[in-house]
């Protein structure tokens, strides 16, 4: 349905131009009909921009902006670099073009042809995801091949719709088939079924359009707890620990795709579909993940990371791994694949064992069977791909020693227990759907996980939080930490489980409500130990080998200052400047001695009335784990000094200071300009490296143009052989339909008597089987009275020189047989064996033979003379009295003409007799005079005698002598 054009001009100036969703249209082969479908049922006015990208020649311009015009009156543009996108419009990919869009605007990259295979609808899909996040919808149609299948991914993962075309209504299945075995597809429909879901999804509300919606989704907090809870009965998880903005947007999105009323009818179709459930629960887990999913980091891990943490385990020992979140198990597989080349690279014999988890069972069957197809190994490199997986008839298959290394088990990251004694933690975009106070309790775990120096991996969004100070950062991009010591966080782990609780609770409230008698003794206890150092302990502060501050003692606030502001992690920027100068310098010595440093004399500024203050630096090293502290302490001048600690003088302290920074300072200066030299020479090493490249880039671009010439010559080939292709099916058609009807029996064998075909009329004869082809010819037996027939065959083989002969079988048929050498491009290549069936001809034969000696029987003792002369002239047949007439004898006169027996008068008389005969078709009779004397007259009767077509065939020819009257 489409609104009357009349007032389409002054409804859309009330829309908004921004759109509301981005639609990618992806489609190939066959997609211009499914595309015609598509707009024929929309609606100009969902408020969407649509841009439709194609698998466009670039040869020829496409009419697609005329085409779809009929069907639809949104605008339609050819996209231009930078155009903007604006709802209700429709944008079309130019030929040779690949496009992405980046916020509203649409971009254009020229497709390289050097650069093969393009996949132009997935790049517009990933670009999607990035831009548009949760208002992006990618629709794949007809096509064939997999375009499509990789940047629904992304869609999916970035919260988006991704619908698919039923292969049943496209003319080509591949593309729609490829999207749905990725498993993120959300609908199957028909062009129709699309239009229609675009329409309703059309007012799905997002947080950037929340005003353009006329009824939002109102959600009732029982019926949000009892759709939370079907799902913690059905699949075990409490979605009350995700955050509520996530949830509360996957779970509406379902609600309209489900065409539900209401919020309650939805609950109430859960609670009898546990197809949708389980659709909520996928929808909810975003399970999206491929092998070496960022090759960057992946190179990082290869090249720096897991190198120096296997090298530290000794011979023998456990690498022990886990990916939590694995999903179907890709990750997994390629941390394993990476360690194994590793191990290999390395020489290092190591027991490796990977824990990869997750909580939805479904996603751990994939995983654990290791089969995927082919899309899944798009990012995977040929080699790896060949090294590491075996094609089967279900797709890939991963190799033994790389699954043996993983063991994939259901697990909740949010209450179950951790792995320990870990080397390598991978969480990757899976704390970003969590609650804070959630993430913070599961980095903990990980924190406890980990072995000092272990690994931590997250995702590009997710942060360390408050305890990012326990981790030292390996890589700040791809978010990779190694963990800096064994230390007991305080953090509350205990997250029960709630009962009936929505997603409107805080985290606080929810970890409050679960604190236990014994924490509360144990924070009694804690005050009690916190008023005893406030009474006896001097005033003073505890700081980490960072130096940070970890607790204040005493009256330590009256010399340590706050200033406005953001706080700095350093705590020495807290201390008056004559304070922070010698407790920065007896922090150094007291680190690289770890003894007790004290300073006498200090005073906190310049007033004379200020006290004189004697300062403590002493190291604290922890037994539990190797970590350094130092306490550092004020106490008034005490003129008596009783311990046995070093003293220094503020200015002793100053020019030690400075004697170790001009030391530190050379050092540095030294490294520069090593530093300098260095990078002179890679910068001339870089100079020449780009040369070779120019040139190389000049040869590369002349071979270039040779491909596209030798392209150009492979289209023209490649066509000609498909003609030649279609021609020779119908030939090779042809000739099976000619085997299969002829009565005549061939039989091909080649140069070593191995069977290559025969037809069906010989395989009796020879007891042939479809299967037998192949088979040597000496290994059957045959029906033929012909012992030494396998001797023929060789004789021709090496004669070349064909073989006839009738041959009698067992059963009394007969068969003209017929061996001919089977030549091939000029050579022999085997032969032909030919049966003809002549066992009616030889009866024929025969009948006839009979038939002719009881002729010659019935005339012979005749005293007229009977011959039979073919219509050429000569004689086939004459009887002893004609011959007597002629004095001479048969056999002189069977194949002889007029013109060779008689006289050349008698001969032209016969001849024009015979001639009126032929000419009437009817007996002529001729009086003439006998050759032996002319007294005596004869009468010759010629007779016409016409063939089974009714042509005249011969002549009977009967002499009567005429007597005297």
């Amino acid at each position: 349905m489409t609104a009357p054009k009349e007032s389409l001009e002054s409804d859309r100036t009330t829309h908004s131009d921004i759109p509301t969703h981005v639609v990618g249209v992806g489609a190939s082969a066959g997609g211009l009909e499914a595309i015609e479908r598509l707009f024929r049922n929309l609606t100009w006015d969902t408020g969407m921009a649509f841009v439709i990208v194609q698998h466009l020649s670039p040869d020829f311009k496409s009419l697609m902006d005329e085409l779809l015009a009929r069907w639809t009156d949104m605008p339609i543009h050819r996209v231009d670099e930078g155009m903007q996108v604006q709802a209700n419009h429709i944008y079309l990919i130019p030929p040779k073009m690949e496009i992405t869009i980046d916020g509203d605007q649409l971009h254009l990259v020229c497709k390289n042809p050097s650069d093969g295979l393009s996949l132009p609808i997935d790049i517009f899909f990933h670009s999607l995801a990035r831009s548009w996040q949760a208002q992006s919808v990618a629709v794949v149609l007809s096509g064939t091949g997999s375009d499509g299948s990789r940047g629904i991914r992304s869609v999916h993962e970035a919260g988006g719709l991704v619908i698919s075309q039923s292969v049943e209504t496209s003319k080509f299945d591949g593309m729609p088939r490829s999207a749905e075995n990725t498993g993120v597809v959300d609908m199957v429909l028909g062009p129709e079924g699309i239009a229609e879901t675009l329409i309703r999804y059309s007012g799905f509300p997002t947080a950037d359009k929340t005003q353009l919606i006329d009824k939002p989704i109102v959600v009732d907090e029982d019926s949000m707890n009892r759709l939370l809870r079907l799902l913690r009965d059905e699949c075990g998880i409490d979605f009350a620990f995700y955050k509520s903005a996530t949830v509360m947007r996957r779970i509406e999105r379902r609600v309209l795709l489900s065409q539900s009323v209401d919020f309650d009818d939805y609950v109430e179709l859960l609670d009898d579909d546990r197809d949708e459930l389980n659709s909520l629960y996928k929808d909810l887990l975003i399970g999206v993940t491929q092998f070496f999913r960022d090759p960057a980091a992946y190179d990082r891990l290869q090249l720096e990371v897991l190198p120096d943490l296997l090298k530290d385990l000794e011979p023998g020992c456990q690498f022990r791994a886990w990916v939590a979140g694995c999903a179907t198990g890709e990750e997994a597989y390629s941390l394993a694949i990476l360690v194994y080349e590793l191990l290999e690279e390395l020489n290092l014999q190591l027991d490796v064992k990977i824990f990869a988890t997750d909580v939805h069972k479904a996603s751990l069957d994939i995983a654990s069977a290791g089969i995927y197809i082919e899309n899944n190994l798009s990012e995977m490199t040929l080699e790896r791909r060949r090294r590491f997986f075996t094609r089967t008839a279900h797709g890939y298959q991963l190799s033994p020693e790389i699954r043996q290394m993983i063991v994939f088990a259901p697990h909740n990251v949010i209450v179950d227990a951790p792995f320990t004694k870990l080397d390598f933690v991978s969480c990757r975009n899976m704390l970003i759907y969590f609650q804070n106070e959630v993430q913070a309790r599961v980095i903990t775990l990980f924190h406890f996980a980990l072995k000092k120096n272990g690994v931590l991996w997250l995702g590009p969004s997710e942060t360390l939080g408050e305890i990012a100070a326990e981790f030292a950062t390996v890589d700040r991009h791809w978010k990779i930490y190694r963990k800096r010591r064994d230390v007991r966080l305080t953090r509350e782990l205990s997250l029960a489980i709630p009962n009936d609780r929505g997603l409107s609770l805080s985290s606080s409230r929810q970890v409050a409500a679960n604190q236990t008698a014994s924490s509360m003794v144990d924070r009694s206890l804690a005050n009690a130990y916190d008023q005893l150092l406030e009474t006896h302990m001097p005033a003073g502060v505890l700081l980490d080998d960072q130096r940070r501050l970890v607790h204040l003692f005493g009256n330590a606030m009256t010399y340590v200052q706050l200033k406005p502001g953001r706080p700095t992690a350093d705590a020495l920027e807290w201390f008056p400047p004559r304070l922070r100068a010698a407790a920065s310098g007896g922090l150094h010595r007291a680190a690289r001695e770890l003894e007790t440093v004290h300073f006498n004399g200090l005073k906190m500024d310049e007033d004379e009335n200020s006290p004189i203050l004697r300062m403590g630096i002493q190291p604290i090293v922890s037994k539990e784990n190797d970590a350094t502290y130092f306490m550092i302490t004020f106490t008034p001048m005490d003129p008596i000094i009783s311990d046995g600690s070093t003293e220094l003088q503020v200015g002793d302290v100053s020019s030690d200071r400075l004697t170790t920074l001009e030391s530190e300072l050379t050092l540095m200066r030294e490294n520069l300009q090593s530093a300098i030299e260095e990078l002179e020479t890679s910068n001339e090493e870089l100079q020449a490296t780009n040369e070779e490249m120019v040139a190389s880039n000049e040869e590369l671009q002349s071979t270039n143009e040779e491909l596209h010439s030798v392209n150009e010559e492979l289209y023209t080939v490649n066509g000609e052989y498909q003609k030649k292709i279609g021609e020779l099916t119908e030939l090779t058609d042809d000739m099976n339909h000619l085997f299969e009807h002829m009565d005549a029996g061939l039989l091909f064998l080649d140069s070593d008597m191995n069977v290559r075909k025969f037809t069906p009329s010989i395989a009796s004869v020879f007891s042939l089987l479809p299967q037998d082809l192949g088979r040597s010819f000496g290994s059957f037996t045959h029906r033929l009275n012909r012992p030494q027939l396998a001797d023929d065959i060789s004789s021709v083989l090496k004669t070349q020189k064909p073989f006839e002969k009738e041959i009698k079988t067992d059963n009394g048929e007969w068969y003209q047989m017929q061996i001919q050498p089977y030549r091939s491009r000029g050579r022999i290549d085997g032969v032909v064996l030919e049966l003809f069936e002549i066992t009616n001809i030889k009866k024929n034969r025969r009948q006839l033979n009979r038939s002719v000696e009881q002729f010659r029987a019935a005339i012979e003792p005749l005293h007229i003379g009977i011959a039979i002369r073919k219509t050429e002239g000569a004689y086939t047949f004459a009887n002893q009295a004609f011959a007597d007439v002629f004095a001479t004898t048969c056999e002189k006169i069977v194949g002889k003409t007029d013109a060779d027996l008689f006289s050349e008068p008698l001969a032209k008389l016969l001849q024009k007799a015979s001639a009126v005969a032929i000419a009437q078709r009817k007996s002529v009779t001729s009086k003439a005079f006998a050759p032996e004397g002319d007294d005596e007259k004869i009468t010759v009767t010629f007779t016409p005698i016409c063939d089974d077509a009714n042509a005249i065939d011969a002549l009977g020819v009967r002499i009567t002598p005429v007597k005297p009257v």
